[in-house]
């Protein structure tokens, strides 16, 4: 059985690898997949190979990359995946998209070839826009974009409460999956309070969706010694 990749809008292994996710990709998704159903192909933003990233046998044999030839705008990439790789698309069992701007590319696949898809839902989309004019203008297109993926995906894994909430509104398959966490490493410290300035760790990417921005107001009582 062949299983089809479809990164968020844009993404591709590369910028994984340069956020720190490539073995998150390749060991939490690539070879589980492969193992589970024999075949991924993944299809890129980004003029990449599989072999830039590893050489492990297994998974250059099992795993398949589609990428551009060249650089392309994530747009018009979004919007011609599936004519340019219809062949491989149609090959597809069904279709794992990672976060809801990777829907772009599977609800036409879905509409030329019937192959259904399942994607993440891990943040509010419509809400991530940058502020001033642009930030207000794409809102109602990203709100759209974020609606019609959840409404036509044959199931949603959110990652919160609030999130399956949300998506439930527009999709009838909402499971809850949270994110997974390495228990062996970051387990709950003890009660009993450590010496020294509090400090506050996060670990994650710095990107906007992560909304650091709340736990820098939500600390700031901690006072300057924090």
């Amino acid at each position: 059985m062949t299983i089809g990749f479809l990164p968020a809008l844009g993404s591709g292994i590369r910028s994984l690898a340069e956020a720190g996710q490539l073995s998150r990709l390749l060991d939490g998704y690539m070879r589980p997949y492969a193992d589970a159903f024999g075949e991924v192909l993944y299809f890129s933003y980004l003029p990449e190979s599989l072999e830039e990233f590893t050489s492990d046998p297994a998974l250059l044999r099992r795993v398949r990359v589609f990428a551009p030839a060249q650089p392309m705008s994530r747009g018009r990439r979004a919007l011609t995946m599936a004519r340019a790789h219809a062949d491989e698309f149609r090959r597809c069992r069904a279709l794992r998209v990672f976060q809801i701007t990777g829907t772009i590319p599977a609800r036409r696949a879905t509409k030329r070839f019937g192959v259904p898809y399942v994607t993440t839902y891990g943040f509010w989309y419509a809400q991530l826009s940058a502020p001033g004019l642009m930030g207000r203008l794409k809102r109602p297109l990203k709100a759209r974009v974020e609606k019609r993926g959840l409404h036509d995906a044959a199931a949603v894994f959110a990652t919160t409460e609030e999130l399956r909430s949300a998506a439930s509104r527009f999709s009838s398959r909402v499971e809850l999956l949270p994110n997974g966490v390495d228990t062996q490493l970051f387990v709950p410290a003890g009660t009993a309070l450590r010496s020294g300035p509090l400090r506050v760790l996060y670990v994650g990417r710095l990107s906007p969706e992560k909304n650091l921005e709340t736990i820098v107001h939500a600390t700031s009582s901690l006072g300057a010694g924090a």
